[in-house]
């Protein structure tokens, strides 16, 4: 069980689809193989707008 379902709100949060809120991060490689990908950080997208580093 994800901790959507039990704080009853997996109707708006917990899985990345359509009409659901998400806070994302684009990276180029895999973090679990990887784990200094995530000083490479594309973008994120937070409360729908998107955040680019500005290089």
């Amino acid at each position: 069980m994800i901790t959507a379902e039990i704080l009853g709100v997996d109707n708006q949060l917990g899985s990345l689809e359509a009409d659901k809120l998400a806070d994302i991060i684009k990276v180029v490689d895999d973090p679990l193989e990887n784990i200094g990908t995530m000083e490479k950080v594309v973008f994120v997208k937070k409360e729908g707008k998107i955040y680019k580093d500005a290089k």
